[in-house]
């Protein structure tokens, strides 16, 4: 063990003196801050303007307070009733949502015919997004008309409750009122120590794996100038992988740490045990990767011309941004898939698990292959 340590600190201690390694190693808490600090700003996809008719209407009032509370896809500014149309207008907002002076009022006139709407949309351009936006609107105001159109159907069809006021009769609406959701969402596996996070955020585990497989591919480019330069002359032809593979994890490893540092101190991080276990399977799925890619791209120009391609591949197919089920066997044969799942999913560490001496075991059959092929 302890010549085990010795190795990976002189192996630590050459690294740190390569600018590139130390170049990565600052770009994953740099990643990781402006990320956080992005989603801590007010941000969306859709910016929606909010403004009340009558300032002091208490029904408006609280919609609105709760449509503010929302930190998602949706930016909601409130604004009065003119600085939100003027934002329409110049294309700061998407769209105005208008409260009337009397929303309860206007509320019940809406349940009883009376009236065609309820809150008055100013609109920029008519988009899927903010169609959908909307949705956000008649959820929000689903308690209010659930509760006046109680009201009108009591009214109507049982004469014999006139005797009642609304404000009894709301007593009993109040009373059977479900407060449970209904519909819960959730993975098929258990996530119950990962925290939420912003969409700004979601990515940010994913690019650490992108970039760490990249440390991984350049520490595989120093071992290839280590072999020009004779540094490894010494190892046994047979032990020459194990050292290779050594060096990589080595890299890998201290990246590896970084990362974890970053994620913890910005709050994204779910159960530490798992993180832990996750982020050191990764770094030897990713090392034996690297072992697979060293087999078939065996000089260091054609390996260093595949590095670019790989990342983008893996930004394209890997879930770092979007989930394409349809490329769901391609994105096994890449090691991002299985830290950023392992992280949700414990049934990933047991599949990278496999994958270690899969590809380990493919490299081992190219370079016996290739000996054999030298040897003739």
């Amino acid at each position: 063990m302890t010549r085990i340590l010795k190795w990976f600190w002189m192996l630590s201690k050459r690294l740190y003196k390569k600018p590139s390694f130390l170049a990565l190693m600052i770009l994953i808490p740099l990643c990781v801050t402006i990320f956080v600090g992005a989603a801590q700003k007010n941000s969306g996809f859709v910016r929606i303007a909010l403004a009340q008719a009558q300032s002091d209407d208490p029904v408006a009032a609280a919609v609105i307070h709760d449509l503010l509370a929302e930190n998602g896809l949706i930016q909601f500014s409130q604004l009065s009733q003119q600085a939100a149309l003027d934002a329409v207008k110049t294309g700061q907002v998407d769209e105005a949502w208008i409260f009337p002076e009397n929303t309860a009022t206007q509320t019940q006139d809406f349940i009883s015919g009376k009236e065609k709407y309820i809150v008055k949309t100013i609109t920029r351009e008519e988009t899927v997004s903010v169609k959908l936006a909307r949705e956000k609107l008649s959820a929000a105001m689903y308690v209010f008309c659930a509760k006046a159109y109680y009201l009108d159907y009591v009214r109507s069809e049982f004469s014999q409750l006139d005797h009642l006021s609304d404000r009894e009769l709301e007593v009993y609406f109040e009373e059977v009122s479900v407060n449970e959701d209904l519909f819960v969402y959730g993975n098929p596996t258990d996530v119950s120590g990962v925290p939420p996070t912003n969409y700004l955020t979601s990515p940010i585990r994913g690019l650490l794996a992108v970039l760490v497989l990249l440390c991984s591919m350049a520490a595989t480019l120093y071992y290839f100038q280590d072999t020009a330069a004779g540094t490894f002359a010494w190892v046994q032809q047979n032990r020459k992988g194990l050292v290779a593979l050594c060096c990589i994890v080595t890299a890998t490893a201290n990246i590896c740490v970084v990362s974890l540092l970053s994620l913890g101190f910005s709050s994204l991080t779910g159960d530490l045990v798992q993180e832990i276990a996750a982020l050191f399977l990764y770094s030897l799925c990713c090392g034996a990767f690297c072992m697979l890619l060293k087999q078939i791209f065996t000089t260091t120009r054609t390996f260093a011309a595949i590095v670019p391609l790989v990342a983008v591949v893996m930004l394209g197919l890997c879930p770092v941004f979007f989930d394409f089920r349809e490329w769901y066997l391609v994105q096994h044969l890449l090691p991002p898939t299985y830290y950023i799942n392992a992280c949700f999913d414990s049934q990933y560490l047991l599949y990278m698990l496999a994958y270690i001496p899969i590809c380990l075991g493919i490299a081992f059959l190219l370079s016996r292959l290739r000996q054999l092929t030298l040897r003739k």
